[in-house]
């Protein structure tokens, strides 16, 4: 990895919600970018996330929704005065050295109509399994396709300064083996696809032992 990069995992219960008036997306999007100073310099972007759905947190006694972030900073603990529950641990070095990885993520599925130049959600689970294999090399990875699992699909919509924003979200699970490292690399680090500042495009990884797939 070029630059340090920190995990974080952002847990939002009820009182929280409410004190950000969290209602769709775009409120997420709103609490998650407080969370960074801005950088009108930076060329890349500079931190993503992924809503992990809720979860039982012992230590409120809740239901929390879960958020995890992927950024080349640390975020902060606090917007404002107002504390969040926030853990933040650095990825080691050698963390994208590694061959084979299992994956998930959640990616906005659509292509460009060649007569309307629009963006058009794809649809059928053939077309977007093969749209997602079709770029895999553009990302620097080949997934397997034997394994490759389409584990959710739903149409995020949501409205944006008084225009309404829709997004074909789907979630993609599978085993993947890295083909070009430097473009895995910022693939991983910088997200890909559409919809990165909705929390899509966050390439989640778990490193699988490398002779695991020899023979």
């Amino acid at each position: 990895m070029n630059n340090p990069l920190y995990a974080s995992v952002l847990k939002l219960g009820r009182k929280d919600i409410k004190q950000f008036s969290i209602k769709d997306e775009y409120g997420l999007h709103k609490v998650i970018y407080s969370l960074f100073d801005k950088d009108e310099q930076a060329e890349k972007r500079r931190f993503l996330f992924c809503e992990k759905g809720g979860a039982f947190d012992l230590s409120s006694k809740e239901y929390v929704k879960q958020i995890i972030l992927l950024s080349q900073q640390p975020p902060k603990s606090a917007i404002g005065n107002y504390p969040l529950k926030i853990q933040s641990k650095l990825i080691p070095e050698t963390f994208l050295s590694h061959k084979y990885y299992r994956f998930e993520i959640r990616m906005n599925v659509a292509k460009r109509d060649n007569q309307s130049q629009k963006i058009m959600p794809l649809k059928g689970k053939e077309a977007i399994l093969a749209w997602f294999l079709q770029k895999n090399a553009s990302w620097g990875f080949q997934a397997d396709p034997v394994g490759l699992q389409i584990t959710a699909h739903q149409v995020m919509r949501f409205s944006k300064n008084d225009k309404i924003v829709t997004l074909n979200a789907v979630t993609f699970q599978g085993t993947l083996q890295v083909v070009e490292p430097q473009l895995f690399a910022d693939s991983f680090s910088y997200g890909i696809g559409r919809g990165r500042s909705f929390g899509l495009g966050l390439l989640q990884l778990a490193p699988l032992t490398d002779d695991l797939f020899s023979i």
